[in-house]
């Protein structure tokens, strides 16, 4: 299963994205490009070019892959086709998947580990109007509660439970992703509250309303975009991956520094996501809160928080039994990823 936060990213089919597959030729272990001396490396995100997933722009642009040594690729994934299984099947080097992904992966067997945390916060959640009375998800009992798809029932059932609710205390309305509609609707007073994506919540932001955010901490901070690789492609080529995240860490910490010169470098290489100037300010905005550090290290990764979501899954059925969270996550790598100067990136 996907979550809904990548399939509503994922902007290319299936056809496109094996026609990007075929293009990259997959990873050809490691083997240096006979162009160029760089090594290779074909890396799979949930959408084409984004400024969803700034970093890798970023890096591609200011030649901070180049500067480890590598070429890197972009195979874009679709809902048809995983990350877990592009990366597992060697079809990708490494590659963004969403938590519950991995988890499900990681129950059917595929050696696969998660190195790198991408987003330190969750990209879908439930908010309020700003000047709404409602200050928590315990002030939901009796509210009508709207959804982008009945796929956010178990996010909508897991943030009541946290605050000692249920279901059947809220009454639940799917009302779709339009940002006009949406804000139409929690202004007229028809909808207490709205679960969906951050795609979603900064189209009710370039429609003119502003929101609020109550998703309970615990949702708040499940792993949703995680870097992921084959067991055999971390043993193979370990330096370059290590490469890799290092000169995507620099890429995050550039943005967080220095927004204005990022989104020069979106505006350009991204033009289709400016076409709505309000929508593609209040994307770029918010998106950013996503991926500030939990602490001193760019992609730490969480056990707790994959317990939890592991603990959601199996709640509403949708893992059968528990997998083991330490053979899945993988930290060896984050010193390397956080070993250059955080005063001359960019520079």
């Amino acid at each position: 299963m996907r979550t809904r936060t990548n399939r509503a990213l994922a902007a290319v089919g299936t056809s496109v994205l094996l026609t990007a597959v075929a293009a990259c030729g997959g990873g050809d272990d490691g083997d240096a490009s006979a162009d160029s001396g760089l090594t290779t490396l074909v890396y799979a995100q949930p959408t084409p070019e984004s400024m969803a997933f700034y970093a890798y722009v970023v890096a591609d642009e200011l030649g901070f892959f180049e500067e480890e040594g590598l070429a890197v690729e972009l195979a874009p994934s679709s809902e048809d086709v995983p990350t877990s299984t592009l990366v597992v099947s060697g079809n990708a080097d490494i590659g963004i998947a969403g938590g519950a992904e991995v988890l499900f992966a990681a129950a059917t067997g595929r050696e696969i580990a998660a190195v790198y945390d991408v987003l330190t916060a969750s990209a879908e959640g439930l908010v309020v109007p700003g000047d709404s009375d409602v200050q928590s998800v315990a002030d939901l009992d009796g509210a009508t509660i709207g959804m982008a798809s009945d796929e956010e029932r178990p996010l909508v059932g897991t943030a009541l439970e946290a605050e000692g609710l249920s279901l059947d205390d809220v009454e639940l309305v799917v009302v779709g992703t339009s940002g006009p509609t949406l804000a139409n609707e929690l202004q007229s007073g028809n909808l207490d509250a709205f679960a969906g994506s951050l795609l979603d919540f900064s189209a009710m932001q370039a429609a003119g309303i502003e929101t609020r955010n109550i998703t309970p901490d615990a949702l708040d901070e499940s792993p949703t975009q995680v870097m992921v690789v084959s067991r055999e492609k971390l043993e193979s080529d370990r330096e370059a991956i290590e490469g890799f995240l290092r000169a995507y860490a620099k890429a995050t910490h550039l943005g967080l520094e220095d927004p204005d010169r990022v989104e020069e470098i979106l505006r350009e290489r991204v033009p289709d996501e400016w076409q709505d100037e309000a929508f593609g300010e209040a994307l770029f905005s918010a998106g950013l809160d996503l991926w500030h550090p939990v602490g001193d290290q760019y992609g730490e990764l969480r056990p707790d928080a994959w317990s939890s979501l592991q603990d959601q899954l199996i709640a509403f059925g949708e893992l059968d039994e528990p997998v083991d969270i330490d053979g899945i996550i993988d930290d060896s790598l984050l010193e390397a990823a956080n070993d250059w100067d955080r005063d001359s990136v960019g520079n």
